[in-house]
């Protein structure tokens, strides 16, 4: 009897290509180190011009010009961002978040396992800021675009909806759009409706900032 042949190996799974925008040489090193010896993870170049890779951008302090070269980037506005830094001021905090970045890590948490965690997420599109980021930055920076607008920030605010903070929380959690609906069996429309509601009523743009000041107002 012919002995039965042996199954093929399963193929490996595809690794997440992943561009490194970075000026300064040693902050490049750095992420170069960490992600080469991942197994989930292949560094493309910046010429490779990959639509689908995951862009991570290491800087200490973002300056105006790091933060037009984040609006002109296209894994930016499809949510396929890293951004790791030393830390940001409030004003910056929102103009990053208000380019698209969702995914944020601080350079001393930077090692190779955060890294992979937090290119991974933006790979599937889903957000990644530590729990005391989203309350304390993402509240601030809310706090100071009402300020500039001219708008109170210690008035009574009408509360979420149930409906609303449902989908409030399940953005805390890191879930996007699509997630969220599927989870709450409704259309995605449902879902960005129940969050620009949110969003008009205390006068906050985007979804994360929303959140935040779900957070802070003690929503959530």
């Amino acid at each position: 009897m012919t002995p039965p042949a042996p199954n093929p190996p399963s193929p490996a799974p595809d690794r997440v290509p992943v561009v490194i925008h970075a000026d300064d040489p040693v902050l490049r090193a750095g992420i170069v180190h960490c992600l080469t010896p991942c197994p989930t993870v292949r560094l493309v170049g910046e010429a490779d011009g990959r639509w689908d890779a995951v862009a991570v951008f290491p800087v200490d302090t973002p300056d105006e010009a790091f933060k037009a070269r984040l609006r002109a980037c296209a894994q930016v506005e499809a949510g396929r961002a890293v951004l790791v830094t030393r830390g940001l001021k409030d004003a910056d905090f929102l103009d990053v978040m208000g380019a698209g970045v969702r995914v944020v890590v601080r350079s001393r948490d930077a090692g190779p396992d955060r890294l992979v965690r937090a290119v991974t997420a933006a790979a599937a599109g889903h957000g990644d800021l530590s729990g005391d980021m989203v309350a304390r930055l993402l509240a601030l920076a809310v706090s100071v675009r009402r300020a500039a607008a001219g708008r109170a920030t210690t008035g009574a605010v009408g509360p979420p909806s149930p409906r609303e903070l449902t989908v409030l929380r399940h953005v805390a959690e890191g879930l996007s759009n699509k997630e969220i609906a599927e989870r709450l069996a409704c259309s995605e429309g449902a879902v960005k409706r129940s969050l620009r509601q949110a969003m008009d009523r205390w006068g906050v743009r985007g979804r994360e900032h929303a959140t935040a000041y779900a957070i802070q107002a003690g929503h959530i």
